[in-house]
């Protein structure tokens, strides 16, 4: 039974973010190149619609105030030109900050089943978004740095996302639910009635959650997770009411998939709880 629940969590080539399995397959130049050029054209159109609605409406106002200097004319069609760049610029970074703080994906992204994820595991936070898309106007409309960048990293990174600690993946089965992350249903249920492990608070469930998804999703070394050492007492001094014999069987890594699969099935009952 050992060697089965590790195989088979060990083979698992998917991520947990925000309760959806995606695939860990970073996201290839022409997927990021495509999702980025379906972007650039939406806004476009996005943009130039208001601007045509706003050229109409000041057309209107130099119609209106036509008994003014050709001086002022031309100081309200440089505010004008002023006002339509600062705000086609706050568009710009509205757009995909919102998108992608929000959703994870920019409608470009979605079409090309790709999303932003945070390394550590956790949702995307303003900060991360806000530094993708400072970054944003270096790697795209410069072309070079980022281009160079995604090749030549591990992990296909652009700068942005080497500064804000985020990863662009593919994640065709996105739509995909799951509740079971570190281990099947099937072995938790039988480690579960071997092992009978008491109920756990829920602080301490999500400090080895934040453990366990960085160290048995993401691959991250223990001795690089803060939390490391914090979860692994509370894994040590967890009452487990099963015989000792049983106890005995589970221990390594088999004891703590299945101890982080019972901190993340206790978190979620406490949140279907406060919901209903």
């Amino acid at each position: 039974m050992s060697e089965n629940t590790t195989s088979a969590s060990a083979s698992d080539s998917s991520v947990i973010y925000e309760g959806l399995r995606v695939q860990k397959k970073r996201a290839s130049l022409m997927q990021r190149s495509i999702a980025c050029l379906l972007d650039i054209g939406l806004m476009t159109m996005i943009m130039y619609f208001f601007f045509i609605i706003a050229a109409m409406l000041f057309a209107l106002l130099v119609a209106g105030i036509g008994q003014f200097s050709d001086k002022v004319a031309g100081i309200l069609a440089i505010i004008g030109g002023v006002a339509a760049i600062i705000g086609g610029l706050l568009f710009h970074s509205f757009y995909f900050i919102w998108y992608e703080k929000k959703k994870g994906m920019t409608p470009g992204k979605r079409a090309m089943a790709i999303r932003v994820v945070s390394d550590n595991g956790k949702p995307l936070t303003f900060t991360q978004c806000l530094i993708r898309e400072i970054l944003r106007m270096i790697d795209i409309y410069m072309i070079f740095p980022g281009i160079i960048s995604i090749l030549i990293t591990k992990d296909n990174k652009r700068l942005g996302d080497l500064l804000a600690d985020t990863t662009v993946i593919y994640s065709k089965s996105v739509e995909q639910k799951s509740t079971f992350t570190y281990i099947s249903q099937e072995a938790y249920l039988y480690l579960y009635e071997q092992l009978a492990p008491a109920a756990i608070g829920n602080d301490q469930a999500l400090i080895f959650n934040n453990f366990a998804l960085q160290h048995l999703i993401l691959n991250k070394p223990s001795h690089k997770i803060p939390s490391a050492q914090t979860a692994m007492k509370l894994l040590a001094e967890h009452e487990f009411n099963g015989d000792s014999e049983s106890q005995q069987k589970v221990q390594g890594i088999d004891r703590i998939r299945f101890f982080a699969e019972f901190c993340n099935q206790s978190t979620l009952a406490q949140q279907k709880k406060a919901s209903s």
